[in-house]
């Protein structure tokens, strides 16, 4: 890590490119994901798209690997904090997920998921592009690649439009604090939540909101992806474990 004048270097961001010319690096994983994701499954089994959706995203991710930095290293009582917020993360998660699906628009995906049956081989793929991947991507687009661009956007001259080209144009500088103003915690909270199926987007906006607090309070970007593995992770067990939470992947 490099070191700014009051101490250590909170930018995620490779110093040589600007923003644009950064974007490849972070967009590409993440749209491929949700590209592969997207196909309907008379052209892609989601057997097929999961295999595909590892291979793809994986060499994408480690293409660019150049590009990421991953600020300080999380320090044993960080990972503490990670194993005892993931638990509350994805209780939050499940309970305002349940309470969005008795929406009168979302009833038919409760449906839908009681009646998906998923083989052994799907689970755990599926598994493994939740707790490996999803969280490398979303994180590095969502909450940092966004996170900075956002954080320094110039308050003028012009609209939000001409700033964020201009801002496009600049190189990512050394940073004394995390990425965090209110424009960028809400900027990347939003588009992290459009980024899941309408009806997790109240849980998403949660989640985010939540992770973002600790982030603010920890300084570690680290334990972000962290937590966001480990929910992952256990929301693919509660999914195998108990049918009737199927709502959660399907």
């Amino acid at each position: 890590m490099a070191d700014t004048p009051g101490g250590t270097d909170y930018g995620l961001l490779p110093r040589e490119r600007s923003f644009s010319q950064s974007l490849p690096a972070f967009l590409f994983p993440y749209v491929a994901y949700v590209a592969l994701a997207s196909l309907p499954q008379r052209f892609l089994s989601p057997l097929l798209s999961d295999c595909l959706r590892f291979a793809v995203v994986a060499a994408l991710l480690w293409a660019f690997r150049r590009s990421y930095r991953f600020g300080p290293r999380l320090r044993p009582g960080q990972i503490a904090i990670a194993c005892a917020a993931a638990p509350a993360a994805l209780a939050v998660w499940v309970v305002s997920y349940r309470l969005s699906l008795a929406l009168p628009w979302w009833q038919s995906h409760l449906a839908s998921a009681a009646a998906a049956k998923p083989s052994d081989a799907y689970f755990v793929l599926r598994t493994l592009n939740s707790v490996f991947l999803v969280p490398i991507f979303e994180e590095l687009f969502c909450r940092a690649w966004l996170g900075e661009l956002l954080f320094g956007l110039p308050a003028s001259p012009g609209g939000f439009s001409a700033r964020l080209g201009h801002r496009m144009d600049d190189h990512p500088v050394a940073l004394a604090n995390p990425p965090l103003s209110r424009l960028s915690a809400w900027g990347c909270a939003l588009v992290f939540t459009i980024g899941h199926n309408a009806s997790a987007w109240i849980p998403a906006m949660i989640y985010f909101a939540g992770t973002t607090w600790i982030y603010r309070r920890t300084r570690s970007f680290r334990i972000c992806m962290l937590i966001h593995g480990l929910v992952n992770l256990g929301i693919a067990g509660l999914v195998w474990a108990l049918p009737e939470l199927r709502f959660l992947w399907f």
